[in-house]
């Protein structure tokens, strides 16, 4: 694993879950906290698009797609995205168990439960609500583990893969189990370093070659 960059966090004023790319399209997909709860910051939850103008950068317009997604389950999940199969995976709270949810029906396909007994891990070991979607096969999701400093890879039917370490001296903090968590298909993990810069700093670690 090598650490690629550092980058300073935007201040968006958006009260959400990570971006999606949506491929070919000029927008932004952003999922809300309690998306699966019609609870919490409602109205204004659930999944919406976001355009984009020729630069590629917001226009300030949005669009609902849909607003309660029970499907998810836990409250505070942020759903990874197939693009090539149209499903989300929703890591859900204080569990080795991963939701997938078809994207355009918007209901349960299966649940992975992830191997954590060969990597030796508990599940408040690692981040509590967010799962990598790596689109590599047999290496599809990674999950930080924040305890001991190390990215957990495993495939789609749970199958425990592999890890990769953090460095040691990696100032990790209450918060990287909750969120400041993000993934790229050009294989970058973003980690939230709150202890560096002014207002924090994004690492981006390339896990797999």
């Amino acid at each position: 694993m090598t650490k690629v960059t550092t980058l300073n966090p935007p201040d968006l004023g958006l009260t959400t879950d990570p971006f999606i790319s949506i491929p070919k399209k000029a927008e932004l997909e952003t999922i809300t906290y309690n998306v699966s709860a019609s609870a919490g910051f409602a109205p204004m939850t659930g999944i919406y698009t976001l355009e984009l103008d020729d630069d590629g950068l917001l226009t300030g317009k949005s669009n609902d797609i849909i607003n309660t997604v029970f499907a998810f389950e836990s409250s505070g999940t942020m759903p990874s995205y197939d693009g090539k199969n149209n499903l989300y995976y929703a890591k859900q709270e204080k569990s080795n168990k991963v939701i997938v949810v078809d994207a355009e029906e918007f209901s349960a396909k299966k649940t992975i439960e992830l191997d954590f007994k060969t990597p030796n891990v508990k599940p408040f070991d690692v981040a509590s609500h967010f799962i990598a979607f790596t689109d590599v096969k047999d290496n599809e999701l990674i999950l930080l583990d924040v305890e001991n400093k190390r990215f957990l890879i495993n495939d789609t039917e749970g199958k425990y893969k592999g890890e990769s370490k953090l460095p040691k001296n990696l100032k990790l903090r209450s918060k990287n189990y909750f969120n400041g968590l993000g993934y790229t298909l050009n294989r970058y993990y973003f980690v939230y370093i709150d202890s560096e810069g002014e207002f924090g700093t994004y690492h981006a670690y390339k896990v797999l070659d």
